[in-house]
């Protein structure tokens, strides 16, 4: 009997040490550097700059690799998580202001816009929009050519210029949504004469919220309103009165300011050449970019604005991009 307690008070020892044996060892806590670095990635929505570098002679750089870009925001350096190079395709916004003022051009116009978009490339798609006083879609998103230039033919000229209004529509219904390189090419005088449901200020917000790239192809309008003014058998309606100096230095301001914002930049066109050669150096440009993406270090609040700096380490290069963004909802 005393034979069989020493041997089962045995087994309850050996099961007891097996058992201590087995139990999983406890994990260390996550250092709060570990914690932090997931939420950030998380809860951080990737931040993607467009860039174009230039030489002293104006040349684009096409092998520039992420190790020769430094990327601030806010002055807090940031690391470069995703690189993109000229290959990935754009949708772009070709926007043609179709106002009483482009009576006389709007042909020439539509010449220089068809071979716009001869100049892109094969994958980029495009979506035409007229504005006068009313916005029209005259086609949605596509890379046919063929029909890219039947949408540019069909733009007619109206009255006013609801270019604020246009400019609402496109970013916030057209663009919004659409991920990867997106801009606008915008071809006006830049003088709103009728908008009630957009402003200029608004239109600055929604360019740094929506991240696209802006450039505006300004012509000058006040010979072509004179001589519709001082026309025969003119309507009064088209044209009541001739823009001011003060509207048309408002104009430029307005269209400056989108260049700035989003990273692109203005053409004056006086001519029809002008024209041509604006369109022509756009889609150079568009031809030769490269992409930055990155998660920011610090969270930002919605409505935000976050300051951005890109540097090229070579030396005597000039980097075109976006001055900052504005933190989405």
């Amino acid at each position: 009997m005393k034979v069989l307690q020493i041997m089962l008070l045995g087994l309850l020892i050996g099961g007891a040490a097996l058992a201590q044996t087995n139990k999983p060892k406890p994990q260390p806590p996550s250092s709060p550097t570990e914690d932090k670095e997931e939420t950030l990635r998380i809860d951080s929505t990737l931040v993607t700059i467009p860039v174009s570098v230039i030489d002293l002679e104006g040349k684009y750089l096409l092998n520039l690799t992420p190790k020769d870009f430094r990327l601030y925001e806010n002055d807090s350096q940031q690391e470069i998580t995703n690189f993109a190079t000229i290959e990935v395709p754009i949708s772009l916004v070709l926007m043609i202001d179709t106002s009483r003022s482009t009576k006389f051009k709007i042909e020439d116009i539509q010449r220089a816009a068809s071979t716009f978009v001869e100049q892109l490339r094969p994958t980029d798609r495009v979506m035409v929009v007229s504005f006068d006083d009313k916005v029209r879609v005259q086609c949605e998103f596509t890379s046919d050519r063929a029909s890219l230039k039947q949408a540019i033919a069909k733009t007619k000229t109206g009255t006013g210029t609801k270019l604020y209004e246009a400019i609402n529509l496109v970013m916030n219904q057209k663009l919004g949504a659409i991920q990867g390189r997106k801009a606008i090419v915008l071809f006006t005088d830049g003088v709103d004469t009728e908008s009630k449901y957009g402003t200029g200020k608004q239109s600055m917000f929604d360019v740094e919220k929506n991240e696209v790239i802006v450039y505006s192809i300004q012509y000058d309008t006040a010979e072509d309103i004179a001589a519709i003014l001082n026309g025969d058998n003119q309507p009064q309606k088209l044209i009541s009165s001739q823009p001011t100096t003060e509207e048309f230095q408002l104009a430029t301001r307005y269209l400056r300011g989108l260049a700035l914002r989003s990273g692109g930049r203005v053409q004056q066109a006086e001519t029809l050449a002008n024209v041509n050669e604006a369109f022509a150096l756009i889609a150079e440009e568009l031809r030769h970019q490269y992409s930055l993406g990155y998660y920011p270090t610090q969270a930002g609040t919605s409505g935000e604005f976050r300051r951005v700096r890109v540097e090229v380490l070579q030396p005597h290069r000039n980097v075109r991009a976006r001055d900052g963004y504005r933190v989405g909802n």
